[in-house]
């Protein structure tokens, strides 16, 4: 696909950048586009087309989502398939660690701390120490 939109669109820019570029993004931004005196800001119809390209994946991915209504998970990944076929239920063979001890575990070892602010009552020490200042 990106050969055709190569063939058929080369040598057409299609956007600027609202901000200005270095010449070192020339040869990138401007692929297919021949033309020296032409400032980096400009994208050729090539450069778009792979930054919609890969910026689009996850949309496209959340589209099919919705669209596939099967248990996806199974199907998309065949090694969980076959360990949730195995006895035990499937997971790390040998057991592995229990999340929810672990959980449990780190929960217990918390410790709530009284926090102190230091500051609390600046604006009170200030004040009398410019009352004391002053009168004496």
């Amino acid at each position: 696909l990106a050969y055709w939109v190569s063939h058929f669109f080369s040598g057409f820019l299609v956007a600027k950048t609202p901000f200005p570029l270095t010449f070192q993004f020339k040869s990138m931004m401007q692929r297919g586009v021949e033309v020296q005196a032409l400032e980096p800001g400009y994208v050729s119809s090539m450069c778009w087309f792979m930054f919609v390209m890969m910026s689009s994946y996850s949309l496209i991915s959340l589209v099919q989502s919705f669209i596939n209504k099967t248990d996806a998970s199974e199907e998309e990944n065949p090694m969980m398939a076959m360990m949730g076929a195995m006895p035990g239920g499937g997971g790390m063979p040998g057991g592995g660690p229990d999340p929810a001890k672990a959980y449990k575990t780190e929960q217990e070892s918390l410790e709530v701390i009284q926090h102190e602010f230091l500051l609390e009552h600046a604006e009170t020490e200030l004040w009398r120490k410019w009352r004391a200042e002053r009168s004496s």
